[in-house]
């Protein structure tokens, strides 16, 4: 079988709209191809991540189609060599994933095998910043719910260009975790500064302890691992949501961790509230049909249903 063009690699995978930095990195990318860059010991870094049997299974299983089939396994190092070979790291986050895509063939196993394929880097990353025990603990765990996440949560067996993206953001080293809390050094992201990003993990604690001992051991962890200090702070999230002031009590979790921010510029966004409130990213229909079985989803949908905007909230840490 020859190697197909760029948009046909796309059309292969039933992706009709490729993104424009499989174009840019095309070229390049086939100049570094060889056919047997799969050619590794899986189960080490299977084992590494501690990921099932079930998931092994699967994961051999996509693993002998691809590498039987040339034009899948360009498109996997293609993949690979974007996240972690060049320095993009704005155009990939835009990167969407549709339940239609590998209709005809791959699956969505193929951004497992490129975020995998990732491991050496990784670990050549973790020793050369000298992380200690509990955050190579916090790596290695994130990286795994990157891999497993979707299939829990959406029936998946593989993993979502969202979830192959930001696992690869733990193993350039780009994230760290501190308690509850994992935060990001982007640059030129606020008026031209670089800051520090806040993340907060899908159902992290928000009670006041947790998020108080992240923030008052977070600096000295960041200049450590990250080489940066005294930077803002900032963090972009549904959290910060002005609307949730007239749904949550003003005491609740929720509302004092956004008491520890200056709201700087809201978003209208519900595609946010879809995937973290109803855990529903490609949620697409009537919102009628949305599951609401705690008191936030069902306050969400009424406003949803009402047809008021929802938006998120940028806002620096006081």
């Amino acid at each position: 079988m020859e190697l197909f063009g760029i948009k046909d690699l796309g059309l292969y995978v039933n992706i009709n709209n490729i993104p424009e930095d499989w174009i840019v990195y095309d070229g390049e990318a086939r100049k570094s191809f060889k056919k047997e860059w799969l050619d590794v010991d899986f189960e080490e870094i299977l084992d590494f991540y501690e990921l099932d049997d079930n998931f092994k299974e699967s994961f051999y299983k996509e693993l002998e189609i691809v590498k039987h089939d040339i034009n899948l396994n360009y498109l996997v190092y293609l993949w690979y060599f974007i996240i972690f070979l060049t320095k993009d790291t704005f155009n990939i986050l835009r990167w969407e994933t549709k339940f239609d895509y590998f209709r005809d063939n791959g699956s969505f196993m193929l951004p497992v095998l490129a975020l995998l394929m990732g491991y050496n880097l990784h670990k050549q990353m973790m020793e050369t910043n000298n992380y200690d025990l509990e955050q190579i603990n916090y790596h290695k765990e994130n990286v795994r719910l990157s891999l497993i996440s979707d299939g829990y949560r959406m029936g998946i067996k593989g993993i979502r260009f969202s979830q192959m993206i930001w696992g690869s953001r733990f193993m350039k080293g780009h994230i760290i975790q501190v308690g509850s809390l994992q935060y990001e050094l982007k640059v030129d992201f606020w008026n031209g500064e670089d800051v520090i990003f806040i993340h907060i993990p899908r159902n992290t604690a928000l009670d006041p302890v947790s998020i108080d001992y992240s923030l008052n051991n977070a600096a000295k962890l960041i200049k450590k691992y990250l080489k940066v200090e005294n930077l803002k702070c900032m963090t972009e999230s549904w959290l910060l949501s002005p609307e949730l002031k007239s749904i949550l009590n003003e005491n609740s979790n929720i509302i004092n961790f956004q008491k520890k921010f200056s709201i700087v510029e809201i978003k209208e966004n519900v595609k946010d509230f879809l995937n973290f409130v109803f855990n529903d990213p490609l949620f697409n229909g009537d919102y009628d049909e949305l599951c609401a079985n705690t008191t936030l989803q069902k306050e969400i949908k009424k406003k949803l249903l009402a047809g008021e905007i929802l938006h998120i909230g940028i806002g620096i840490l006081k």
